[in-house]
């Protein structure tokens, strides 16, 4: 999400019976996380892809890597 690389979240909801649905727990959070706009930003995009319409891209950004021991 740092990077603006993730457009909208999902949940392979066929057999809700069995398997927890947890979209509420998530989108919970996404929003103490990275913050309530990009709750929005996820719904509206998810919206989008739903109706055929366009997804809302933002520019990505360079991806920072994590350093092992602060080495590699």
């Amino acid at each position: 999400m740092e990077a603006n690389l993730i457009h909208f979240i999902a949940s392979d909801a066929h057999n809700a019976v069995n398997r927890s649905f947890l979209m509420k727990q998530a989108y919970k959070h996404i929003q103490n996380r990275y913050g309530l706009d990009m709750v929005y930003y996820l719904k509206e995009n998810a919206e989008y892809l739903v109706e055929g319409n366009t997804v809302y891209k933002a520019i990505p950004s360079r991806v920072k890597k994590k350093k092992i021991l602060g080495l590699f």
